[in-house]
C-alpha cells in the first residue's frame, strides 16, 4: 500500500528585504525558483504530494539587529496606519507573569481556534507544554491590553537569541483597533533592545 509521511525541510534560497518584492518580476522569479526546487525534490526522492499538505511553504525572518528606523522602512503604508491606530487607542504592552493571565490566553486561543475550525490542544496538554516552557524560560507570552482587557496576544518560543512566533490572535470585539500590528511592532522594538537577533514568523503564504 501507500506510505504517507510529512517532511519539513528548510532551504533558504533568497535573502531580500520585503520592499524588493514590490516589483512583480521579482515575485515571479521567486515563485519559479521555489517551484523548480520543489519539483527537483519530488523527482530526486520519487515523491508526490499527498492528500493533505499543511506545512507552510515560506516564512519571513525579521532581523532584530536592525535599528527601529531600518526595520520600519520596510513596513507597508497600511501596516504603518494600523500601528498608529494602536498608539492612538492607548494600548498597553505587557508580558504574562501570572497563572491567571496564562489561563486567559488559553481561553482566548480556544475560542479563536474553534471559530476558525483549527485543532486546539486540550487544556491539560496545553498546561503541560506551558509549564515546561515557563520553567525552562523557553517562551514569552505578550499582551496588548486596553485597561485590564486583553486586546491581542502573541506567543513566542525562544532559543538562545532567536525567537519563533507560534500563535497569536485578537479579540474580535476590538477588531477595528488592529492591535496585533501594534503588538508585533512592540515585540520587534523591545527585543531588539534586549539584543535578540531574529524573529521567525514560522509560516506565510509563498510569494506568487
Amino acid at each position: 500500500g501507500d506510505i504517507y509521511f510529512q517532511m519539513w525541510i528548510v532551504n533558504e534560497f533568497e535573502y531580500q528585504s520585503t520592499s524588493y518584492y514590490k516589483e512583480n518580476t521579482h515575485i515571479h522569479e521567486n515563485k519559479n525558483k521555489r517551484l523548480l526546487l520543489q519539483e527537483n525534490f519530488y523527482k530526486r526522492y520519487q515523491l508526490k504530494p499527498s492528500i493533505r499538505e499543511h506545512m507552510p511553504e515560506a516564512t519571513i525572518i525579521v532581523d532584530l539587529m536592525q535599528t527601529d528606523k531600518e526595520r520600519t522602512k520596510g513596513y507597508s503604508e497600511s501596516g504603518k496606519r494600523y500601528i498608529n491606530k494602536g498608539k492612538r487607542s492607548e494600548l498597553i504592552f505587557t508580558i504574562a507573569e501570572t497563572k491567571e493571565e496564562r489561563d486567559d490566553y488559553y481561553n482566548m486561543r480556544y475560542m479563536t481556534g474553534f471559530d476558525k475550525g483549527f485543532n486546539v490542544l486540550s487544556k491539560e496538554e496545553f498546561n503541560q507544554l506551558r509549564d515546561f516552557c515557563f520553567t525552562e524560560n523557553k517562551w514569552k507570552l505578550f499582551f496588548a491590553k486596553k485597561g485590564d482587557t486583553i486586546v491581542s496576544w502573541s506567543l513566542c518560543l525562544i532559543d538562545k537569541k532567536q525567537m519563533y512566533y507560534l500563535y497569536g490572535a485578537t479579540d474580535r470585539s476590538f477588531g477595528d483597533i488592529w492591535g496585533h500590528y501594534w503588538l508585533m511592532d512592540n515585540i520587534f522594538y523591545r527585543w531588539h533592545e534586549m539584543w535578540y537577533e531574529s524573529l521567525d514568523l514560522l509560516g506565510i503564504s509563498p510569494l506568487g
